[in-house]
């Protein structure tokens, strides 16, 4: 374990570098342009990654701290789990809340896409393809999209469960860091949440102060979860590019759902079925739950 972290510096240069774009993106997002608010809100993910860099002077693992170099004797399976089990949850929390709530279902996954790309669109790409085999297509895709989004999850990984996680479980204990650096890294979400309606669509130009709070303080919750199971996979394989596998898995399944969601109820996406909905993260909480009380009773603090 790396003797002495430099938190107050990271968390000034990860937020600082952060933020900028993160607000930058926002105003794309204001104006419509998409593909800008896309592209600013990949790089600020690398915000993490360059303030490890800047406070430690490099990245190697002498400076850093950070386990970079893949082990795969007798880890395998860790890396499968790191592959295969965030895109398990964000089904199985996908599936549970159309089971608790089936009146939203679109068993044709077709009003959700119409009104993102229009009919006519839909009609040349999706209009002949059958739900089952769209659905099989769409599987593949969020199991390559793992290993594509990985690269731009690297960005914050580094940073989380590289440096930040690391340096709060030695100063404050394993359990207690890890429920700080969730929080904080949901934080580190909220001036795009904010001002853009970064996962729950709820902005303070669209929506009550109160409403646009409540997600962001909720969120920290869905980012505890997560990086329950993340600093777990990393801990287990000893390396950060396989938190960063189940980090872009994560993102590869999170949007899933809505394919099949009734066009009338995307506003309320707090529920589900994205990946960081109240309901459809459901199996994310049974996750932290159980790791975090093993981790007691094993003499967690």
């Amino acid at each position: 374990m790396k003797e002495k972290y430099h938190l107050k510096k990271y968390l000034l240069f990860s937020f600082g570098l952060a933020w900028i774009f993160q607000i930058a993106a926002s105003v794309m997002a204001l104006k419509g342009i998409g593909a800008g608010f896309t592209l600013l809100a990949s790089v600020s993910m690398f915000g993490p990654f360059v303030a490890v860099w800047i406070t430690c002077g490099g990245l190697k693992q002498e400076k850093t701290g950070i386990l970079w170099k893949p082990q795969f004797k007798g880890k395998v399976r860790w890396w499968i789990v790191s592959w295969l089990l965030p895109i398990l949850l964000s089904l199985t929390g996908c599936g549970l809340y159309f089971l608790i709530l089936p009146d939203r279902f679109d068993p044709t996954a077709s009003e959700y896409i119409i009104a993102t790309v229009g009919e006519e669109v839909y009609l040349q790409s999706f209009g002949m393809v059958q739900p089952a085999v769209f659905m099989l297509i769409t599987l593949f895709q969020i199991l390559g999209g793992a290993f594509f989004n990985m690269f731009f999850a690297l960005g914050e990984e580094a940073g989380w469960r590289g440096y930040l996680y690391p340096a709060l479980k030695q100063k404050y204990g394993t359990t207690k860091g890890k429920v700080f650096g969730g929080i904080i890294w949901g934080i580190w979400h909220w001036p795009v949440m904010m001002l853009a309606g970064y996962e729950y669509g709820w902005s303070i130009f669209n929506a009550p102060l109160y409403l646009v709070l409540a997600g962001m303080l909720f969120f920290c919750v869905v980012t505890t979860a997560f990086g329950m199971m993340e600093d777990w996979l990393y801990e287990r394989t000893g390396n950060i590019w396989a938190s960063s596998l189940a980090h872009g898995a994560i993102n590869a399944a999170a949007g899933f759902g809505m394919y099949f969601l009734k066009i009338e109820y995307a506003h309320e996406m707090y529920l589900g079925p994205v990946t960081v909905g109240m309901i459809s993260g459901i199996p994310f909480f049974l996750l932290a739950g159980y790791l975090l009380v093993k981790e007691l009773h094993h003499g967690g603090n």
